[in-house]
């Protein structure tokens, strides 16, 4: 990773603590809200349906950069 970019990270990290947001979200063994997700396959499914059945990690990809 370029100085460039991990100064930005940095910068980014920093300002996101200082605004508060970082301590409101969710800690491991807090309960998510219901969400609906789409799979990829395309699929429709509900985070509490996929909780149900087995530990269940949500990945969010942002694309290309």
């Amino acid at each position: 990773m370029s100085p460039e970019v991990t100064a930005v990270i940095a910068r980014e990290t920093v300002a996101l603590i200082a605004s508060g947001r970082a301590a409101q979200t969710l800690k491991v063994g807090d309960r998510a809200p219901e969400a609906f997700l789409t799979n990829a396959l395309g699929a429709k499914v509900a985070l509490s349906g996929l909780l149900s059945k087995a530990p269940t990690v949500v990945n969010f990809y942002r694309g290309g950069w």
